[in-house]
C-alpha cells in the first residue's frame, strides 16, 4: 500500500511539473508574440502603388513635302569680252543698218578663206559720232576680227561703211559673230550687226577686198 501511494505521489508531482513547464512555455510564447506585434506596429507601413503601365509616346509622322521648282527658261547671255560695257537707250546716239556690201549672210565659204565683211551704217541719232567711237565686238566667233575705232566722224543723218577682215575656220560648220557701236562714255547703242557664214569645202574661194580698217588693241 505504501508503494502504491508513493507511486501515485510521484505521478502527481511529475504531472504538476509538466503543467508548470507548459505554463511557462505558454507564457514565454505569449510574451514573444506580444513583443513581435509591438515591433511590427512601430515599423512604417510601406504603400505599394499599383503597377502602372507606362504610356508610350505616340510619334506623329509628318509627310515629306517636296517642293518642285519649275524649270525657268534659260536665257543665253553672250560672252561679253568687256564686262564694263553698258547699254543705255538714247536719242543722242543711235544707228540703223542700211546694207551688206559684200559677203551676204549665210554665204558658203571655203575653209581658211580670208574675206572682208562690210556693213553700211547710218547715224539716225542727234549726236555726231567721233573717231573715238568704236565698232565693238560683242559675241560669237570673231574669226580673227577685233574691235575698231571709226575711221572718220559721222554726223546725224550720214552713213559710213565699216569693214572687218575675217578668216573662215578650218572646220566645216556654221559660224557667226555680233558687233555694235560704242560711244566715248563706254555705252553700247543702236543696231546689232552680224555676219553668218557656212564653212564648206564645196564653196568656191572668195576674193577679199583690200579696203580694210586698221585694227586697234582694246584697252
Amino acid at each position: 500500500m505504501r508503494v502504491n501511494r508513493f507511486c501515485i505521489l510521484m505521478i502527481v508531482l511529475i504531472a504538476g511539473c509538466r503543467s508548470v513547464e507548459q505554463a511557462a512555455l505558454t507564457d514565454r510564447a505569449t510574451a514573444v508574440a506580444a513583443a513581435v506585434s509591438t515591433r511590427l506596429a512601430v515599423l512604417p507601413t510601406a504603400t505599394v502603388a499599383p503597377s502602372a503601365t507606362p504610356e508610350m509616346p505616340t510619334a506623329t509622322l509628318s509627310p515629306t513635302v517636296v517642293t518642285i521648282v519649275p524649270t525657268q527658261a534659260i536665257t543665253s547671255t553672250p560672252p561679253y569680252p568687256y564686262p564694263y560695257i553698258t547699254w543705255t537707250p538714247s536719242t543722242c546716239d543711235y544707228s540703223a543698218f542700211i546694207a551688206d556690201l559684200d559677203v551676204v549672210d549665210y554665204s558658203k565659204v571655203y575653209p581658211g578663206t580670208v574675206f572682208t565683211k562690210t556693213w553700211r551704217i547710218k547715224n539716225i541719232g542727234t549726236c555726231t559720232w567721233t573717231t573715238q567711237y568704236r565698232f565693238q565686238y560683242i559675241s560669237g566667233n570673231p574669226m580673227g576680227a577685233d574691235t575698231i575705232y571709226l575711221p572718220r566722224a559721222v554726223a546725224p543723218g550720214e552713213t559710213i561703211d565699216l569693214s572687218l577682215q575675217m578668216t573662215a575656220p578650218d572646220v566645216e560648220e556654221d559660224y557667226s559673230n555680233f558687233w555694235r557701236l560704242r560711244n566715248t562714255a563706254g555705252e553700247i547703242f543702236g543696231t546689232t550687226f552680224y555676219v553668218a557664214i557656212e564653212v564648206s569645202k564645196g564653196a568656191g574661194e572668195l576674193t577679199p577686198t583690200d579696203t580694210l580698217i586698221p585694227k586697234i588693241s582694246t584697252p
